[in-house]
């Protein structure tokens, strides 16, 4: 006996209240799928935009992370396969490879070879072979130093460290990159930090700055991203 497959009807419950009737052939059936992206800061925003009319925000919550920089975004949250979207702010590498404001120490050459790499963030030009020059004047007068300590038999870490910080050269400079990962350059200043040792000097670089600048920029974002959630009455929670 053959089957009218063409005037077959085929129930499924879709939501509650809801029956959909399918005739025929008809495709399969197939559950939603959950949504989980992540990406930059701006992401959830991004994502949301163009679909504002596909989602109920009494049911979505924002949960904000000040320490890390993170923002989540849970829509349809009273269901099984909520959707949701994370956006995290990233140290840009251009500002990363810096290692400013971290244990990383250099003697003078290395940091001489990396800052001649590094000319394209030097707000000015001339000021960068300015500092090239500086280092390297100090680097000899600091060798003078280390030699005259060692012919006296006075090579003590206090002696040394006496007459290096005792050395006039131009430690500080201004950079100019971005903070974050896909965000606008800032500029802000650096400072050379000395570290003696008994046969030798390591620097570091230091900038108050630039921790000033990564906190409020930080905060700026965040609240920036925060208000545009807040106007569709989402709930907006702060987790630290």
């Amino acid at each position: 006996m053959k089957s009218n497959t063409e005037n077959q009807e085929v129930f499924a419950i879709n939501a509650p209240g809801e029956t959909i009737i399918r005739h025929g052939q008809a495709a399969p059936i197939r559950e939603p799928r959950q949504l989980a992206y992540t990406g930059r800061l701006d992401s959830p925003r991004q994502f949301l935009q163009p679909k504002v009319e596909l989602y109920d925000f009494k049911q979505a919550t924002v949960f904000i992370n000040q320490t890390s920089g993170t923002l989540k975004l849970v829509l349809a949250e009273k269901s099984e396969l909520f959707d949701s979207v994370t956006g995290s702010l990233e140290l840009a590498p251009e500002l990363a490879q810096f290692k400013i404001n971290t244990d990383q120490k250099y003697t003078v050459s290395e940091l001489v070879k990396f800052l001649k790499r590094t000319r394209f963030f030097f707000s000015d030009k001339d000021s960068h072979a300015v500092l090239l020059s500086s280092l390297m004047n100090f680097s000899a007068k600091v060798q003078t130093k280390i030699e005259q300590q060692q012919s006296t038999n006075g090579s003590s870490k206090n002696n040394l460290e006496r007459e290096v910080h005792g050395i006039e050269w131009n430690r500080e400079f201004v950079l100019t990159t971005p903070i974050f990962k896909g965000y606008p350059a800032k500029s802000f200043r650096v400072e050379i930090g000395i570290d003696p040792t008994d046969a030798s000097v390591k620097l570091y670089l230091e900038s108050a700055e630039l921790f000033e600048l990564e906190q409020q920029y930080r905060a700026e974002l965040l609240a920036e991203e925060a208000a545009y959630f807040e106007q569709w009455g989402c709930s907006v929670l702060y987790q630290s």
